[in-house]
């Protein structure tokens, strides 16, 4: 998971300088039997920003190198939510 982590992170810079990037944050379950062991969650300004930002070359290669690793691989669930509810 720590392999996992700094890799992302790499990545998480390279997404940070794209147009309409917010901010991200990588979770980490707190029990081994989760569904999802790690998850991130990030927000762009449109669904415009971010297909533009995870078409971009140097970002898909890495992206394709963390599902092929043997060492830390990753199976990605990506999708976009919508904020329905906002506390407090």
């Amino acid at each position: 998971m720590d392999a996992f982590a700094e890799k992302w992170e790499q990545r998480a810079a390279i997404m940070s300088k794209k147009p309409g990037f917010i901010d991200t944050k990588l979770h980490r379950a707190r029990a081994s039997d989760g569904r999802f062991q790690l998850v991130n969650v990030a927000h762009w300004e449109s669904q415009e920003a971010w297909e533009a930002a995870t078409a971009d070359p140097g970002f898909a290669s890495r992206a394709d190198a963390a599902r092929e690793s043997k060492e830390t691989p990753a199976t990605p669930n990506p999708g976009l939510y919508d904020v329905v509810v906002t506390f407090p």
